[in-house]
């Protein structure tokens, strides 16, 4: 007898609202789904995905921007056109500033603060939203246009990389809270793929990796993301039984499992 769904199973759209609905269990879904549409040949050989070459197929404009004082904001990924606060580092201010739709807004202090990993991930977390929730907004604009309210975009923040929602009643911000839980925990998953990312680890464990620490880096390395998006990754497809018997493994995974880092 097969077992219930639950809300982690769904994986469909909201008829009302156009937004999509993404449980737990079905993240994976979606992320080998929009690599068949933008970079298939991920899912069948392992690589550093051509992120660029991406944003070109997408029809996205990348621009820099200064998006906070503390750099809590990586980017953003205008829907809509619409203006952005912009900060201004002379004037200590923030200055609206109008964007087309399609135009993705990277800060490039959280490169220079957080390296290479941060900010391909940034870029595909905005991709995915272009992606995915486009209808969501478009819907939301005829509303928000009768009510005389304005939209802002979703802005990818530090501060909530660990944020779940609320479940229960939906709302708005409820909603919209959602759809930038689902981009943070999509982001990883497109840049490392389950299968292929399975196959290089497993070439890298038997090979010279002989430690939890030198695993981490070779594939931090190669798929070009986060030492911590790494060992999240590795945790996620099942791989934590190899490595517990590794003499680093507690030095190198217990302090993630204290911040409580695991989907």
């Amino acid at each position: 007898m097969p077992s219930k769904l639950t809300r982690s199973d769904i994986y469909d759209i909201d008829k009302k609202s156009g937004a999509l609905i993404l449980g737990a269990n079905r993240l994976d879904d979606y992320a080998t789904k929009f690599l068949k549409k933008y970079c298939e040949e991920a899912l069948t050989t392992p690589m550093p995905l051509p992120i660029e070459t991406m944003l070109q197929k997408a029809n996205l404009t990348v621009k820099t921007a200064s998006l906070s004082r503390n750099l809590d904001i990586f980017g953003c990924c205008m829907l809509l056109d619409g203006y952005v606060r912009i900060y201004d580092s002379e004037k200590g201010d923030y200055v609206p500033t109008f964007y087309p739709a399609g135009t993705l807004l990277f800060d490039p202090d959280s490169e220079w603060a957080y390296g290479e990993g941060c900010k391909r991930n940034t870029l595909i977390h905005e991709m995915i939203h272009w992606d995915k929730d486009q209808v969501y907004f478009k819907i939301l604009e005829r509303k928000n246009r009768k009510a005389k309210e304005e939209l802002y975009p979703i802005m990818c923040r530090q501060s909530r990389r660990n944020f779940e929602p609320p479940s229960g009643k939906r709302t708005k911000q409820n909603e919209v809270e959602w759809l930038e839980w689902q981009a943070h925990k999509l982001a990883p998953r497109v840049l490392m793929p389950k299968a292929m990312f399975i196959k290089k680890a497993e070439e890298f464990l038997n090979g010279q990796s002989e430690t939890c620490d030198n695993l981490v880096d070779a594939l931090a390395d190669f798929f070009k993301v986060s030492r911590t998006s790494t060992k999240i990754r590795l945790i996620e497809v099942g791989l934590e039984n190899r490595l517990v018997g590794m003499s680093d493994y507690a030095a190198v995974f217990d302090e993630l499992k204290r911040n409580e880092h695991i989907a």
